[in-house]
């Protein structure tokens, strides 16, 4: 079987131009439930395939609005699951920032993690740069500035 049409999909090379790169100048596309039916997507930071369960976590972040944010409890109490489950799903997410997992915050309004990072590092840098980016402006401390927590949340 040739790479364009093999089931097992690599999703860093995937034909259908699913890219998980984040390179913001790159276009990303996301599998439709359709496509998810008859591929499986290896992710690019795992080698294991994208799972059902991360598949939903991503389905439901992508309806976060820009200038919006949610936390890893809102996602979980939305997906009867788990804080930490969300936060696995999302730190392996191989389409940010097309899916936009930077804007999922622990409960206090704290900036949270990022690709693995929790708190700083290179990639909290770029989860604070998009987010100042897209209006969320977070304090000298992490956390979103209390003026803008009440309006900034997303309900889902």
């Amino acid at each position: 079987m040739t790479a364009s049409n093999s089931p097992i999909l690599d999703a860093e090379t995937d034909p259908a131009g699913i890219s998980p790169s984040h390179d913001d100048d790159m276009p990303l596309k996301y599998p439709s439930a359709e496509q998810r039916k008859t591929r499986v997507i290896r992710n690019k930071h795992t080698g294991r395939p994208v799972t059902e369960f991360q598949y939903k976590v991503y389905d439901l972040i992508r309806q976060i609005p820009a200038g919006s944010v949610a936390t890893y409890r809102d996602v979980s109490a939305k997906l009867h699951s788990s804080p930490r489950a969300v936060g696995q799903a999302l730190k392996v997410n191989p389409w940010a920032p097309y899916i936009p997992c930077h804007r999922v915050l622990a409960s206090n309004y704290y900036i949270g993690g990022f690709f693995g990072d929790w708190g700083h590092g290179d990639h909290i840098n770029r989860k604070l740069k998009l987010l100042s980016d897209e209006g969320i402006h977070i304090d000298a401390d992490g956390f979103v500035e209390a003026e803008q927590r009440a309006s900034c949340r997303h309900a889902f």
